[in-house]
């Protein structure tokens, strides 16, 4: 937190929105805003936490910690997900082989198993976004909802996957990124790359209509529809229709 201070003293910034992608950089901007509410003026982190001890049992921590101080950086943790491809995971190895010691990173690891930042979060006043993928395999959804519900005010945002890696879910980040910013998309951009006659089928699932209500509204088949369904719920990282009509009114496609 000291570091990150003197960083934003050194570019001269006096108010910005603070954002983390990923992992175990959650605590270092709730402790920040905690201290500083009058320069952080949003808050949005992603995969994110406030108690080391939801990261998972004594037992599984003690392996990853053994693990990271004889391997390195546990790959297992990051690449389950089809977005993440075997180059992606070389260069997140070699990132942190480069960047610390063994013994370094599971002493961080372990630091951040121990962490409980709860009261800094609860008494954050910062307008924040929590991002979280539900299979989330290096912090759990369940760490990332319980610090949901001690920011007041949170907003709370779930989605289908199993990585902590950005990029493997920027279809949904950043379109919820831009909005809790306040920055539109640009002209002609549907959020999360879907495309004029996805949005049209977005529309009506919010508005309540099935697969074949949809085909007929459109004139098209009830196989077309289904499968513009599913990609809409792939491309936005929705489980089911209620969390893609929820999507549809948050990003201005229904009301």
């Amino acid at each position: 937190m000291d570091d990150f201070g003197e960083l934003v003293d050194q570019l001269g910034l006096k108010k910005f929105p603070l954002m983390t992608l990923g992992g175990f950089a959650a605590p270092i901007a709730i402790g920040y805003a905690a201290r500083h509410p009058e320069r952080v003026e949003r808050l949005v982190m992603h995969s994110s936490y406030a108690k080391g001890t939801l990261l998972g049992d004594p037992e599984e921590r003690r392996v990853v910690a053994d693990y990271t101080l004889n391997f390195g950086f546990p790959i297992f943790k990051f690449v389950d997900h089809p977005g993440v491809d075997i180059e992606q995971q070389r260069a997140m190895y070699d990132l942190h082989e480069r960047a610390a010691s063994h013994a370094m990173q599971a002493a961080v690891y372990q630091m951040m198993y121990d962490v409980d930042l709860t009261d800094a979060a609860a008494s954050l006043k910062t307008p924040t976004l929590l991002l979280h993928a539900r299979g989330d395999q290096l912090v759990p959804w369940a760490a990332g909802r319980h610090l949901a519900g001690v920011i007041p005010g949170a907003q709370f945002v779930s989605f289908a996957g199993s990585s902590v890696a950005p990029w493997a879910h920027q279809g949904v980040l950043i379109p919820e990124i831009h909005r809790f910013l306040g920055q539109p998309a640009r002209p002609g951009q549907a959020p999360a790359g879907i495309s004029p006659r996805e949005a049209d089928v977005l529309r009506l699932i919010a508005a309540g209509m099935s697969n074949r209500q949809i085909s007929e509204e459109l004139k098209i088949s009830v196989h077309t529809a289904d499968r513009h369904v599913s990609n809409i719920l792939t491309k936005i990282g929705a489980a089911n229709r209620a969390e893609a009509a929820s999507f549809a009114v948050r990003h201005g496609l229904a009301h």
